[in-house]
């Protein structure tokens, strides 16, 4: 399939066990770059493996938190319990009704995102047909079905489409995956130029998802990046490649939105979201991963609060 690239309650408190998992190499897999509307039938031979396991969904928590004292240990810096609209910075912070509120914001925008699909079991059950002409009228369950069950062409499609009406969780995996088929296959073929475009072109639909407020993709490829188990590794120059794609890809999802009527991406993650970012961040850098990924949260006293948090346990 040739795209055109663009331009022309979830378990609160399992947070730094869900660090620990991360650097353990267990990451998601494939990830990403932009199409356009689908219409080529140009499909690349063979068949890529679609993931059809559940999407992580990584809980974790930072934001902004009042200043600690230097001299405090480790264990110190997160005991002080805050109501959810307070300036908390780690979910351990929360009260038991901040951690339910959390929660419920939380699940709402993993719904809203494709990572938490209720009905998605039932609707596989339908014909593919069904899920079409649901996925026609925006039934972003239908479309996340057929981005499963469908033929590759099918379900490329439906990837695309479920891009538009603003998921980015495991609907994006038909892309994800058949970018990174691509790049490999080229690669084994010895055709290393273009495999490291088609690659990148992976890593910018990751980041266009990271721009979103969804770094589960991206989590999951910078554990792999640090075990040496993508495609190729990054060089200089690489990553400012990345970001210029991804926010084509973002730009022109956005225009194909207001094509259909639709209005433009409101990227407002909750307080929740906000604190899972900052602190897979803080995974990485508490790592000593200083590439990509590792710069998409600004630096804070936050982030350094996680990172000396991590360090430590």
């Amino acid at each position: 399939m040739k795209y055109k690239l663009l331009g022309g309650g979830v378990l609160v408190g399992a947070v730094f066990m869900l660090c620990v998992w991360f650097f353990a190499g267990q990451g998601f897999s494939p990830e990403s770059l932009n199409p356009e509307p689908i219409s080529s039938t140009d499909l690349i031979k063979g068949e890529p493996k679609i993931d059809r396991s559940t999407s992580i969904i990584v809980d974790m928590t930072p934001r902004t938190a009042k200043a600690t004292p230097k001299s405090s240990s480790a264990d110190d810096i997160f005991s002080e319990k805050m109501d959810y609209q307070e300036n908390w910075c780690n979910e351990l912070q929360l009260t038991e009704s901040g951690k339910n509120q959390a929660a419920d914001e939380h699940n709402q925008w993993l719904r809203e995102h494709g990572h938490l699909l209720e009905e998605l079991e039932a609707y596989k059950s339908y014909s593919i047909d069904t899920l079409k002409k649901l996925g026609q009228s925006g039934d972003t369950t239908a479309l996340s079905a057929l981005a499963e069950e469908g033929k590759k062409q099918v379900r490329l499609e439906a990837s695309y489409e479920a891009a538009i009406y603003g998921l980015t969780g495991r609907a994006l995996m038909p892309i994800l995956v058949d970018y990174e088929y691509q790049a490999k296959t080229l690669k084994k073929s010895g055709d290393l130029d273009s495999a490291k475009d088609i690659w990148l072109n992976s890593l910018a639909w990751q980041e266009y998802a990271a721009m979103r407020g969804d770094y589960i993709h991206v989590k999951g490829t910078v554990a792999r990046l640090m075990k040496g188990r993508t495609v190729m590794a990054l060089a200089p120059g690489d990553e400012n490649i990345i970001s210029a794609r991804a926010k084509t890809i973002y730009d022109n999802l956005n225009k194909e939105r207001v094509k259909r009527r639709l209005p433009r991406f409101e990227d407002n993650p909750p307080k929740i979201v906000d604190s899972i970012n900052n602190l897979i961040v803080a995974s990485m850098r508490s790592r000593g991963w200083s590439g990509w990924g590792s710069q998409f949260v600004a630096d804070s006293d936050c982030v350094q609060k996680n990172i000396l948090y991590l360090s430590s346990h």
